[in-house]
């Protein structure tokens, strides 16, 4: 049995869920994530929200980690999500996240390299008041 690697939180703020990413991810660190995040997202009930996830200093991932993470996103994709923005300055792990998370291909969602960008272009995408 191996432990979990890599750290990441998650938080609220109205209706923009915050997650941040840290070091390399293994598949248990990213089941947990995927649980904890569901949690939070469920407890919107059937509002609509905005997302921003930082991966700034998200080192890497196993294979089960993105697979986990394409499985996060085909669940997203039923839930009430107005866009999402990645904060992200590595174009090796952009391209990665792009080839292993194809379910969110479908979704509103835009790259950036500082959250302040970000936040501003989640908060252009609708008149989202934290309904």
């Amino acid at each position: 049995m191996y432990d979990e690697h890599g750290k990441y939180s998650i938080s609220m703020d109205g209706g923009i869920f915050y997650s941040k990413f840290e070091g390399a991810f293994n598949d248990i660190a990213s089941k947990s994530w995927c649980e904890r995040a569901k949690r939070v997202i469920e407890s919107f009930g059937n509002r609509k929200f905005l997302m921003l996830v930082n991966l700034l200093e998200l080192e890497g991932g196993t294979p089960g980690a993105w697979d986990d993470a394409d499985r996060f996103n085909k669940w997203l994709n039923q839930k009430n999500m107005i866009a999402k923005a990645l904060v992200i300055t590595s174009s090796m792990t952009k391209e990665i996240e792009r080839a292993r998370v194809p379910s969110s291909r479908t979704q509103n969602i835009r790259y950036f390299d500082n959250e302040r960008n970000a936040t501003t272009w989640l908060l252009s995408q609708s008149t989202f008041h934290g309904e």
